[in-house]
């Protein structure tokens, strides 16, 4: 059962996402929603782990370049392809941050999927069947 409340957008464009301790990259944003995002990564992340993230933001769509909230990664899942996908709960969100994750959720709900060139190299070959149990 879904236990989600609100709507999630899923981005056409992967949007980095890094650990601001270390710089380490953590993953790339699969969806998002205002209380949090799913992401993909190449490496297995401890559950739960709290720490502040950098968001890097399309500088076409938005004005701003990155944006840092507090999250927490509530699940680690392995994909079939090795990679993992990560279940983030969003924390803390500066006011600013939190404008513009709306902003992004907005301006992807109104690209939708049917308008992005299925060849974009940003595209997300996402497939629910392809995680490992």
């Amino acid at each position: 059962m879904d236990a989600r409340t609100t709507e999630r957008s899923q981005l056409i464009y992967s949007l980095k996402v890094e650990n601001t301790d270390t710089g380490d990259l953590i993953g790339y944003i699969v969806d998002i929603n205002p209380d949090g995002m799913m992401l993909i990564s190449e490496s297995e992340l401890d559950v739960p782990a709290t720490m502040e993230m950098k968001i890097h933001l399309p500088r076409i769509v938005m004005n701003e370049a990155t944006v840092i909230v507090s999250g927490e990664i509530r699940w680690c899942r392995k994909r079939v392809s090795g990679a993992y996908y990560l279940g983030v709960r969003l924390a803390e969100i500066p006011e600013n941050g939190r404008e513009q994750v709306d902003e992004l959720m907005d301006r992807f709900r109104q690209l939708g999927a049917d308008d992005a060139d299925a060849n974009d190299p940003y595209m997300h070959d996402l497939d629910p069947s392809d995680i490992v149990e």
